[in-house]
């Protein structure tokens, strides 16, 4: 089911996206692209230089509150208005639960892309 189609109004909808590390990242640009500029990927170091005052190592999408009424799709988390003007819209994501078209949310730990992985999306987006 597409967010089109889910959309009722007030809803939030999130698309899942793949976690990566970016010091992998840069393992893999480095390793394929060094060649092509004449340098040798072991002579290319990378300098881990912390975290800067207000960057966050990891993004949190959606607080406790919103967690405890999100749903999920394959691709996209949806949270369901919290306003009472909107209660329709919470009973439909309900119904919805109950012929089990979508999925209660729950927060899993991350599954980090591989570096293959991370080299295939490279190509397609033409980086590579």
């Amino acid at each position: 089911m597409n967010v089109g189609e889910l959309a009722r109004g007030g809803e939030t909808f999130i698309l899942k996206m793949k976690v990566m590390r970016i010091a992998e990242v840069a393992e893999v640009m480095i390793r394929e692209l060094a060649p092509e500029y004449g340098n040798k990927p072991e002579e290319i170091d990378i300098q881990l230089i912390g975290v800067r005052p207000g960057e966050k190592i990891r993004e949190k999408l959606m607080t406790e509150s919103e967690q405890r009424r999100a749903s999920e799709t394959e691709d996209t988390l949806v949270m369901a208005p919290e306003m009472k003007e909107l209660s329709h819209v919470q009973e439909y994501y309900s119904d919805l639960l109950l012929r089990k078209e979508i999925k209660t949310y729950k927060h899993r730990n991350p599954v980090f892309v591989t570096s293959v992985e991370i080299t295939g999306m490279l190509n397609c987006l033409g980086y590579l």
